[in-house]
């Protein structure tokens, strides 16, 4: 295994190969190449919930898994995700502003702009939207269809989060602004379960009324800090709202499913979301106590060590392998290596933690990290989409696996330079 000073150089060489392909690739604009068909053939199917229209879903997922990129584009759901793409593109340019030798700081000004040119804005506040259809089940089995013009919840606080960086919150009116309206749009323009217990389950656009797990997490985790930072105490009393539907839906081992149903599966990615919420909700009360967040923070902190270690005992191999279900199928995904990275970064960073659980995750960091470095980039940059029992689907159009890579190892570059000031 390397030691971290190995990893440290591997990974700047990485981010950088990494970057330039991501940008090289334009890997944040839409591809017209694909357009048509794939809309056409997946809005179809996606407008069509009967079976034939369930198998043409089904077949259109397998076949972007197995084919090239061009017939990925066409058959696969979502495979470019451009506005999320957008906004890790911009967080991935601040950081790689603190590398000398290439002024990456000179495109954040036009990626913002770009950001804020694609939102949706009415009445009801500001939101982004997801460039293909697709389908949202809701309670009692209903199928709705989220279309290009519907404001999609994990695509807007994306841009959320991105908004909330210093960079912007600090001193830019019209961000602080944005952040007001996505506020706005989260707290009371989609709707929300509210269940006996006075928790409160977000839907997943502004078209449905599902009840998703990770969704309602992160619009928590924005609402709270938001509501902080705005001295809005309604938007943290929302957030906390959702905060206790993440609770309640915790099962008995300390996993998540992507849904509240007993049938809902449970990854990788989408337990780090639910995690990582909830650690942001106790970080922002350990900073600035919020009397609200009090009154429920020993309640999140049991809820969180308990996911963390069901996380840590299940998610990974021991050669550092970040897994992307909760089984013992051989089957791993950038986006889930590059959230998996994030948390751990999280965990080791956090002055919550003990020196035991902040130990562990950071060996386990290591591994991941090395594991990626070693096994998951070409020489070229590129990053591996998904790797399945040997077989290796590399996709160039991949933007949103290979930004996420990008910024996990920004942050983890500035982890460990942290680590060696403090030891200087």
């Amino acid at each position: 295994m390397r030691d971290n000073e190995t990893n440290l150089r591997l990974t700047e060489r990485a981010l950088i190969r990494g970057a330039r392909f991501a940008f090289d690739r334009n890997l944040t604009s839409f591809d017209p190449r694909d357009t048509l068909l794939r809309f056409s053939v997946m809005a179809w199917a996606a407008t069509h919930p009967t079976l034939v229209g369930r198998v043409i879903m089904s077949i259109g997922n397998r076949l972007s898994s197995a084919f090239p990129f061009t017939l990925r584009s066409i058959c696969g759901v979502r495979p470019n995700c451009e506005s999320q793409s957008l906004m890790l593109a911009i967080m991935l340019c601040i950081h790689l502003d603190k590398i000398e030798g290439e002024d990456w700081a000179s495109r954040i000004d036009r990626l913002f702009s770009e950001l804020m040119a694609r939102a949706i804005t009415d009445d009801k506040g500001m939101g982004w939207s997801s460039p293909n259809p697709f389908q949202v089940h809701e309670p009692g089995g209903n199928v709705v269809i989220v279309t290009a013009t519907s404001r999609v919840v994990h695509t807007t606080l994306l841009a959320a989060n991105v908004l909330m960086l210093p960079t912007f919150l600090l001193g830019n009116e019209r961000a602080r602004d944005a952040v007001r309206k996505i506020a706005k749009f989260l707290a009371h323009g989609i709707f929300r379960t509210v269940l006996p217990s006075g928790a409160l389950a977000f839907a997943y656009s502004d078209v449905d009324q599902s009840r998703i797990i990770n969704v309602t997490a992160e619009t928590a985790s924005f609402l709270v800090r938001a509501g902080r930072a705005f001295d809005r105490a309604d938007w943290v009393e929302i957030g906390l709202g959702g905060a206790r539907f993440v609770l309640e839906s915790m099962r008995s081992d300390g996993s998540w499913g992507y849904e509240a149903e007993a049938s809902s599966p449970v990854d990788n990615c989408h337990t780090v979301m639910n995690l990582k919420s909830l650690l942001e909700i106790l970080e922002e009360n350990a900073s600035s106590r919020i009397d609200a967040v009090e009154r429920m923070a020993s309640q999140i902190r049991g809820v969180v060590d308990r996911g963390l270690r069901y996380y840590l005992d299940t998610f990974f191999r021991e050669d550092g392998m970040a897994k992307f279900v909760s089984t013992s199928r051989p089957v791993e995904r950038s986006y889930d290596t590059a959230y998996a990275i994030r948390m751990l970064i999280a965990v080791v960073k956090s002055s919550l933690f003990d020196e035991g659980q902040r130990g562990e995750c950071d060996a386990l960091l290591e591994r991941v990290v090395g594991y990626a470095l070693t096994h998951n980039q070409r020489e070229n940059g590129e990053f591996i989409l998904r790797r399945r029992g040997g077989k290796e689907y590399w996709f160039p159009n991949m933007r949103y696996g290979q930004l996420q890579m990008c910024v996990a190892l920004a942050e983890y570059r500035e982890l460990r330079q942290m680590h060696a000031a403090e030891s200087a």
